[in-house]
């Protein structure tokens, strides 16, 4: 008897990984055992589960994605890394607003991975995260969404510029005012002491 294919999918993390894991194409049942770190007797009822549903089919011992299989594990990617997002922390994604990133951009937010929300406390709030700092030192891109004007923009954007590294910005109007006027004087004043 067959399942509701979400039920087939997602109920079972060998199911769920084996058809992840032939997204990248064919693969032999040894191959399949050790990227699952699984044995034979524990994935072949799985296995034969994905086939029973047209997801999987198998020639001598070589697995691969049906058309169907594909189609099914091709929207599973963006999904489980949607969820990645807002698994990291539910409560703090669930009470923000997010309606201020535009459309094209919220559409891809399964492309952020795994995140990190730092809470840092009062006594170091104007302090600029060093994670992020060093990450962006060796960073070829950058990409920040912010609110506020933090002091230290004025400091690590340059660095960032002098380094080539690209860097996208959405920020408030009012944000980018001060960001550019700060800039501006920064500029100014290392010319100055040059």
């Amino acid at each position: 008897m067959t399942k509701p294919l979400l039920d087939v999918i997602f109920a079972s993390e060998k199911r769920k990984n084996v058809l992840l894991l032939l997204q990248d194409g064919p693969k032999q049942m040894e191959t399949l055992l050790k990227s699952l770190g699984t044995t034979r007797q524990a994935l072949l009822p799985q296995i034969r589960t994905l086939e029973e549903h047209y997801l999987v089919a198998h020639f001598a011992h070589v697995y691969e994605l049906t058309t169907i299989g594909k189609l099914a594990a091709g929207k599973m990617v963006p999904l489980l890394g949607t969820i990645e997002v807002f698994d990291s922390d539910i409560d703090y994604w669930g009470t923000h607003k997010l309606d201020f990133i535009p459309p094209h951009l919220l559409k891809r937010i399964n492309e952020l991975g795994k995140c990190k929300i730092i809470h840092p406390a009062i006594t170091e709030m104007h302090e600029f995260n060093n994670e992020f700092y060093e990450h962006s030192k060796i960073s070829g891109s950058v990409s920040r969404v912010s609110t506020y004007f933090h002091p230290m923009y004025s400091t690590l954007y340059p660095q960032l510029m002098d380094r080539k590294v690209q860097i996208h910005l959405i920020i408030a109007r009012e944000v980018l005012d001060k960001f550019s006027t700060s800039l501006i004087l920064n500029r100014t004043q290392n010319n100055a002491f040059r």
